[in-house]
């Protein structure tokens, strides 16, 4: 018996010993951080704001590389197949990793089994914005047109089964409104449009409205953060003017392959949260993109994270019946 016992623990002492010198030999070379995004927009400026502290941390070169397409799924197939050694991640976002898994039927991964997720970066509050010349000055003004006039009035999205076709889909069924969806091949021309009235209202985030906001071109009703944002504290939350429940943060985060080391996966949690924690990084964060730096939490917490949003999203979507041809 003791013998049995002395094998187990000589067993568990190995395992920790190895465990202990993956993490050490990790990384042994560049490490890619892959974006399915184009250049210049949130996920992109998120992983080239990291990229180079990160290096930093782990001692070896960080590269970005972008894989745009199809909402991101081409990229984070391509990370789903890589070799699980930490060595390629992926920037991933709730476009990617929760909503596509609900609104496509065919993708080159599966959110629930492919990935190790490491750490959440960032998150962004989408907006409720209009074209100025709407006469709605607050989200119930809003409300009471679009119900005077069924069909009348569209918004905009940078694309079918992006975040905020999902938000705006939630919109309506809410309010009980009907709106027309407009979908577009990114945010840049959408919201080009909803400046010049082609399209009188958006749901997009703030990294996207920010600019357009600030030069009096949209007008801000409301955001879909629990809280006030702090790029506009003048602007109420969708609670504060009287639509509760109605919450959703773009999110961003860093993902491995799925059987990645778990000590490969802690030693890069703590070199993000290490990266995170600057004063200096998240002012940066705050003023590029608009977005927040959560509290830190470990690997476990958010895995759970991502897990409830994967069925949250496959609930929106069912609820809102949104279908991709």
């Amino acid at each position: 018996m003791f013998d049995f016992a002395g094998r187990i623990v000589a067993g568990l002492l190995a395992l920790c010993t190895g465990l202990a010198q993956a993490a050490d030999a990790y990384p042994s070379k560049p490490v890619r951080i892959v974006v399915g995004f184009p250049p210049a927009g949130g996920t992109d400026i998120i992983a080239r704001l990291i990229a180079p502290r990160l290096a930093e941390e782990l001692g070896q070169p960080v590269i970005v590389e972008n894989r745009p397409g199809a909402v991101g799924t081409l990229a984070a197939g391509a990370v789903a197949k890589a070799e699980a050694d930490g060595h390629t991640l992926l920037l991933g976002a709730n476009s990617t990793n929760a909503i596509a898994p609900a609104v496509y039927r065919s993708l080159p991964f599966r959110a629930d089994r492919d990935f190790a997720p490491i750490a959440m970066l960032a998150s962004v509050p989408h907006v409720v914005a209009v074209w100025p010349g709407l006469a709605a000055a607050s989200l119930e003004e809003l409300v009471a047109i679009a119900r005077r006039q069924p069909d009348a009035l569209s918004y905009s999205s940078p694309g079918n089964g992006s975040a905020p076709h999902v938000v705006g889909e939630t919109f309506k069924m809410l309010t009980g409104v009907r709106l027309l969806h407009v979908p577009y091949k990114g945010a840049g021309q959408s919201t080009v449009d909803l400046a010049s009235g082609q399209v009188q209202i958006s749901f997009d985030t703030t990294t996207s409205l920010a600019p357009l906001i600030r030069a009096g071109k949209v007008r801000a009703l409301a955001v879909t953060s629990p809280g006030r944002s702090r790029q506009f504290p003048d602007v109420p939350t969708a609670g504060e003017a009287g639509l509760r429940d109605f919450v959703f943060l773009t999110w961003m985060g860093l993902f491995a392959p799925a059987g990645t080391p778990a000590a490969v996966v802690k030693k890069l949690n703590d070199a993000v949260h290490s990266v995170l924690a600057s004063a200096d990084m998240r002012q940066r964060f705050l003023d590029t993109i608009g977005a927040e730096i959560p509290t830190r939490g470990d690997p476990a917490a958010f895995d759970d994270f991502v897990w409830a949003e994967i069925r949250r999203y496959a609930e929106v979507v069912k609820a809102t019946r949104i279908t991709i041809d």
